[in-house]
């Protein structure tokens, strides 16, 4: 008798058998996600980085986007507003999630035309985005995902 082993699906959380190569919860397909080369850096390329450093009030006028929040027990949408929101543990962030996993400030979502900036501010338990984890920044665009401590985040207009 062979017994299988359990794998968790990056996108959604789902556990999931070893040998399935595409989890039924949101159809993260396994054999896409190992036949991303990673690049030279050791970084994989879809995951793009971007600079906060320089002024980003000109791409900002145009973006008019959400943000849908999905757990387990609830689903809302809110607007993001053109200086950013921050997401966290604490109740002066401006989307508090109740989770002793998730951080005092966990993450900042900035608006920008077609797609967010997630910027990670130092938290403790990571910010999955395609499947890896969120360094310091990265571009998702509009109807891309990313989790908090198994809050899954989408950008929408």
């Amino acid at each position: 008798m062979e017994l299988y082993g359990t794998k968790t699906c990056p996108q959604c959380g789902q556990e999931l058998f070893d040998d399935m190569d595409v989890c039924y919860g949101c159809l993260y397909s396994f054999e896409e996600a190992s036949a991303r080369a990673v690049d030279q850096d050791g970084r994989f390329p879809d995951l793009d980085e971007v600079e906060l450093d320089g002024d980003l009030s000109a791409v900002r006028e145009n973006a008019d986007l959400k943000l849908r929040i999905s757990t387990g027990d609830a689903l809302a949408t809110i607007e993001i507003p053109k200086d950013g929101l921050v997401i966290g543990r604490d109740a002066l962030s401006d989307v508090v999630l109740k989770s002793r996993a998730v951080s005092k400030r966990h993450a900042r979502v900035i608006p920008l035309s077609g797609g967010a900036i997630v910027e990670n501010l130092g938290a403790t338990n990571p910010i999955l985005f395609k499947g890896r984890e969120v360094g310091e920044t990265a571009l998702v665009r509009v109807g891309e995902s990313f989790d908090i401590c198994g809050t899954r985040l989408t950008v929408v207009s």
